[in-house]
């Protein structure tokens, strides 16, 4: 299962021919992510719906209904729990800040994390408690992992790629990318934090996604 031409959510099971589009009540519905977690496809519509589609039927079941107001989405697998990371327009000019004739460029803005309660259809907001986890997410993958287990990374906080940080130099990851810490609800370019970040070093293809 993935997103494919123009947003549409698809399968391609073993001896097809081609996409089977997956309906959800109009052509004028596109998905943001799509993850395999716990044993099931989810699926994130660019209003917020979350959905899982029964690969053999191909019924479509909502999970929850629309979220978060950002104008990118994101799903994130942790262990047994499934997140949600909605991110603000970064180059709002109104809403960020943003000067363009000024060398300092601020970005104000925090990134909203929920987690998904399933049993009762809602995800419920995040603030400080990811506990151990990391959790990174970008248009290529999301995944998460232990702080304890990954030393050098920074727990409870969110890294994502976002091309608003366009400052990085040639031996140290920082371009595209950035860091969003619960504990202070700030958000930084990756560059900015060097005791979090040099374990990118190389940059792997997950900080420098091909474009």
């Amino acid at each position: 299962m993935g997103i494919y031409t123009g947003g549409k959510l698809g399968v391609w099971r073993k001896g097809d021919e081609e996409w089977t589009t997956i309906n959800f009540g109009s052509d004028r519905i596109f998905f943001e992510d799509v993850v395999y977690h716990n044993d099931k496809f989810y699926a994130l519509t660019s209003m917020g719906h979350a959905i899982t589609v029964d690969l053999k039927s191909l019924k479509v079941s909502e999970v929850s209904g629309p979220m978060g107001n950002g104008n990118y989405k994101y799903l994130v697998p942790s262990c047994k729990e499934l997140f949600f990371i909605d991110k603000p327009f970064f180059e709002d000019f109104i809403q960020c800040g943003f000067e363009d004739d000024s060398d300092e460029r601020s970005y104000p803005v925090s990134l909203n994390v929920f987690k998904l309660d399933e049993e009762n259809h809602v995800w419920f907001p995040v603030m400080n408690d990811l506990e151990d986890r990391v959790l990174f997410c970008s248009s290529d993958c999301s995944f998460s992992i232990s702080a304890k287990e990954f030393a050098g990374c920074k727990k409870n906080c969110v890294y994502f790629t976002d091309d608003s940080f366009d400052k990085g130099r040639d031996d140290h990851p920082g371009w595209d990318a950035g860091i969003y810490d619960l504990e202070d609800d700030t958000v930084g370019a990756l560059s900015d934090f060097p005791e979090y970040s040099k374990i990118f070093w190389p940059p792997p293809v997950w900080l420098k996604p091909t474009k």
